[in-house]
């Protein structure tokens, strides 16, 4: 494997459920999915691994899904490759009710 992202660089952060954020609730989810030659992730291979709120599901799917990626290189040539991106939710104190929301995404790959 020749390169590929370490964070979600081509899609928007994951947005807090205003519920969870104002309960003070931080979470995460870790989802799986096989992302094309072209830097998308294919349809149908999202998957939920786990996580710690439902709540905390929905956006980290539709950030993921409209995140474009840098696909990975094998002899420099684009593969397809599985991901796994755990997207934690958490908390900065001191900016309201429940603290200022933030969602970030890392990444660890296989390759197909």
């Amino acid at each position: 494997m020749e390169s590929f992202w370490g964070t979600l660089p081509g899609g928007p952060l994951p947005a807090y459920p205003e519920l969870l954020r104002q309960a003070g609730i931080r979470g995460q989810v870790v989802l799986e999915a096989v992302v094309d030659t072209a830097g998308r992730v294919e349809q149908g291979s999202l998957t939920v691994v786990s996580a710690t709120n439902p709540g905390f599901v929905a956006p980290a799917r539709q950030a993921l899904a409209a995140t474009l990626f840098r696909p990975g290189r094998v002899h420099g040539r684009a593969v397809r490759v599985r991901v796994r991106i755990p997207v934690d939710f958490t908390l900065r104190s001191g900016t309201g009710p429940g603290g200022d929301g933030r969602a970030k995404a890392h990444s660890a790959v296989i390759v197909l």
